[in-house]
């Protein structure tokens, strides 16, 4: 309220660098500034960055969604799906919101852009999908929410890595189970 009351400048970067204040909302979990935001009608796909998130997140054209999603904020995904924002904007290494929440076992969020019809099959430049991705962190329950949204389980990387692959080399039998019963191919090669 204070925020709309003073005017703020909703996509403007203030001083803690290069940061909208929509992205400290949402990567903080706030979900009642995100709901004021929205409702003062912020751009909910502006893209940008967060200095105090992991490195690897940097620099990369992230949406308050991405913030959301790679903290596990499941109250602020759904605020923000409720107001048209892109489950499917991919950032500069092509990496998608349910990428993120996928590699990070948020198991919720997963479910909530899934049944916001997101792109399961997505890769990253790397051509990496976020079925790998959980793969390689063992997220089981993600793996099989993947799985039943007909993710692809053949689907090879660039380098001809397949998500069996990544359990398999982290050793999650548990999750390579799952994998071999939904078809994946245990005498796909790598390059």
């Amino acid at each position: 309220m204070i925020l709309v009351l003073h005017q703020v400048q909703l996509g403007k970067q203030y001083t803690r660098g290069k940061i909208l204040l929509f992205h400290y909302a949402a990567s903080d979990g706030q979900t009642d500034v995100v709901s004021l935001l929205i409702s003062a009608n912020a751009n909910v796909n502006l893209a940008g960055i967060v200095h105090d998130i992991q490195s690897i997140m940097l620099t990369r054209s992230n949406t308050p969604l991405y913030w959301a999603a790679w903290e596990g904020h499941t109250e602020v995904v759904t605020l923000l799906i409720s107001a048209n924002a892109n489950v499917n904007q991919a950032n500069k290494n092509e990496q998608t919101q349910l990428y993120y929440a996928a590699w990070r076992g948020h198991t919720d969020v997963v479910s909530l852009l899934i049944s916001a019809n997101a792109n399961v099959d997505r890769a990253n430049n790397d051509g990496y999908t976020p079925l790998p991705c959980a793969a390689w962190e063992g997220n089981i329950e993600v793996v099989s929410l993947l799985i039943s949204a007909n993710a692809n389980v053949i689907q090879a990387s660039k380098d001809g890595y397949t998500p069996l692959d990544s359990a398999a080399q982290a050793g999650y039998t548990e999750v390579v189970s799952l994998l071999i019963s939904a078809n994946a191919n245990v005498n796909q090669a790598s390059k």
